[in-house]
């Protein structure tokens, strides 16, 4: 019983701690990124009761991502090396590659291009070895971001369009749409107008795309409201109707009840004044009878 007991400890602190990572991503969104660090360190502190090294680890690099939106970047780099280590240590490739891509963007705002480069291509082997084209799709692009902010821009470009070419075959119209401005960008740079200028019409027309079918979505997602809401209040509506014929019905019952009681009662008000009289004429036809009765004795005894 007490093993059970500690199994039914252990998960409800997992379940607890998996909670107060969830809360601190809210917070994270709601780019409250002190809040988001409160929950976040007690998210560590039940995985370390656990001994919950992937938890242990997931904890670190939600802290250093909270710190690195706060600016703090040497403190978000020191929690992402050390959740490195340890996805390294117990081989989450996919954590460690979306760590060590994240120590590259830090590296780029503290203008060390060479160490984010390194950290980028270890990203990008990892995703390779995982199959994750959207991924390498991604760190791709920020290799060319960083090649564009150091003046490499022919490299910026040859790793902007080759990203563009990923981003195609997985049609993700956003991605799409940002890294064409981008090649657009360095393009300008390179002294090719005249392409730069197809790059921009395909950025303008995906952007005015996306913001068509957003301004839809809310048109549909606005109907879908209204019709909800009209829903609920006819319902809301017909119970009422429901409620007050309900409530017709328990009148019309009692009052129908009292009618009928306050009639029975008058029935029997006037059958028993009728009952009454009928005894009344009764008594007095009986009397009459009598006097009729001794009249007639009387007579014949006169006659005799």
């Amino acid at each position: 019983m007490a093993a059970l007991s500690m199994i039914d400890e252990k998960k409800d602190l997992k379940a607890a701690g998996k909670i107060y990572s969830n809360i601190g991503i809210v917070y994270k969104h709601l780019k409250l990124y002190h809040k988001s660090l409160e929950y976040y360190q007690m998210t560590l502190k039940i995985s370390r009761d656990l001994k919950d090294s992937l938890g242990i680890s997931r904890a670190y690099s939600n802290m250093a991502s909270s710190y690195n939106n706060m600016e703090m970047l040497d403190t978000a780099l020191y929690y992402f090396k050390i959740s490195n280590e340890m996805r390294e240590h117990f081989g989450d490739k996919l954590g460690l590659a979306i760590g060590s891509a994240s120590i590259g963007d830090i590296l780029i705002k503290r203008k060390d291009p060479d160490q984010a480069l390194y950290y980028y291509e270890k990203a990008m082997k990892l995703y390779l070895e995982l199959s994750d084209n959207d991924g390498y799709a991604t760190t791709l692009a920020s290799i060319g971001k960083m090649q564009y902010e150091i003046g490499k821009y022919q490299k910026a470009y040859d790793s902007y369009i080759t990203a563009l070419g990923i981003y195609d075959k997985l049609k993700k119209r956003e991605d799409i749409m940002d890294i064409c401005l981008n090649i657009s960008d360095v393009l300008e740079k390179l002294n090719r107008p005249t392409e730069a200028i197809v790059f921009l019409k395909r950025h303008i027309a995906l952007k005015d795309s996306l913001l068509n079918s957003g301004m839809i979505n809310q048109m549909n997602e606005m109907e879908h409201k209204y019709q909800n809401e009209k829903k609920k209040k006819e319902i809301e509506l017909l119970k009422q109707n429901q409620s007050s014929i309900a409530s017709v019905r328990k009148q019309f019952f009692l009052y129908g009840g009292i009618f009928i009681a306050l009639l029975i009662a008058a029935f029997t008000i006037i059958a028993m004044k009728n009952k009454k009289q009928i005894k009344v004429l009764t008594e007095q036809s009986e009397e009459q009878s009598t006097e009729i009765i001794d009249l007639k004795a009387t007579i014949e005894k006169k006659q005799v």
